[in-house]
């Protein structure tokens, strides 16, 4: 098929960046206008072509369909560079002369390649650093203490999100769409939610561990047993998915309207929710976590600082005792 064709099908460069098409009047002769902005929002076609706002310093790059469906024409909106030439933008410069699928694929592969890589490197990263924390702590005697089951589930709560959300997320990315099919995206939504609540709230756990810890150092190995860590864990893998798997598959999450563009449109995945969901969701994975750790953490430094004056204190009792012995 005929890439200029395969664009105005698919409305996807060979690239994987998706351009926003749209019908326009007396763009480039007619036919199709649509810009295409380097991982940007994409142009709209009416009298002109502007490109989509860029995340790199060339700017935008507006591509725009004649009225053959074949030559392809790029101009620039609102003052940014762009390749090819023809057509009237709204005010941009103008570069070359008659851009081809060429011509945008050589701009769109270097800042291609630099995000597959950077992505693949970061989920590489948390997979395999992970991964050595739950190893480290399983091979070595020593650090297979209480407070370091908080550790070891957080890292594997931290192990999935990489390997089951961020790596769907990087396709979406690359691919400029969602590749998976209608069942998968609520899957990918709800480990996504998932597995994120969950490390989220380990880190409540271990602010409140922290805190007993030094608030009541003596009481500490009564209050936090065995049996109370693993009951904190449990909560902490079950609750999540109250807010993930349950409302995601019955559709609780989002609107009516929604609903009926995914079943119209099987092959997008966009994770839209009402307003109840929103709240629900958000006080559960962010607020009130947040705030707990909040609030433990200062009464822990504030506990530290008393703590650390008593000692002072005593240290300097007991120096004056000292000298007056020493004096007698």
């Amino acid at each position: 098929m005929d890439p200029q064709m395969w664009w105005y099908d698919t409305g996807f460069v060979p690239g994987g960046v998706q351009i926003a098409a749209v019908v326009g009047n007396r763009t480039c002769g007619g036919g199709v206008g649509g810009g295409v902005g380097v991982d940007g929002d994409g142009g709209s076609g009416n009298n002109n072509s502007s490109g989509g706002v860029g995340a790199v310093a060339a700017g935008a790059v507006g591509c725009a369909i004649g009225p053959d469906n074949k030559t392809t024409h790029t101009v620039a909106g609102d003052g940014t560079a762009a390749i090819g030439g023809g057509g009237g933008g709204g005010g941009g410069d103008l570069v070359g002369g008659g851009g081809t699928a060429e011509d945008v694929a050589a701009a769109v592969g270097p800042v291609l390649v630099i995000k597959t890589v950077a992505m693949c490197s970061i989920i590489l990263c948390a997979v395999l650093g992970n991964a050595l924390v739950v190893i480290s702590v399983v091979r070595h005697r020593k650090l297979r203490i209480l407070t370091n089951y908080y550790v070891v589930s957080l890292a594997f709560a931290d192990f999935l999100v990489a390997l089951c959300a961020m790596s769907f997320n990087a396709s979406v990315e690359i691919t400029g769409k969602w590749m998976f099919g209608y069942v998968m995206c609520d899957v990918w939504n709800s480990l996504d939610v998932y597995f994120s609540t969950a490390s989220i709230l380990h880190l409540c756990c271990i602010s409140v561990d922290r805190y007993y810890a030094i608030v009541s150092p003596l009481q500490y190995p009564i209050t936090m047993t065995q049996r109370t860590v693993l009951y904190m864990l449990l909560n902490v893998w079950t609750l999540p998915a109250l807010i993930s798997f349950l409302p995601i598959f019955f559709g609780w999450y989002t609107t009516a309207e929604h609903q009926a563009f995914r079943r119209k449109n099987p092959m997008s995945c966009v994770f839209v929710v009402n307003r109840y969901y929103a709240i629900i969701s958000s006080s559960v994975s962010f607020w009130i976590p947040g705030v707990v750790m909040i609030v433990m953490y200062y009464r822990k430094q504030i506990q530290s600082k008393v703590q650390q004056h008593k000692l002072q204190n005593k240290g300097v009792i007991t120096v004056s005792t000292q000298k007056r012995k020493m004096n007698k």
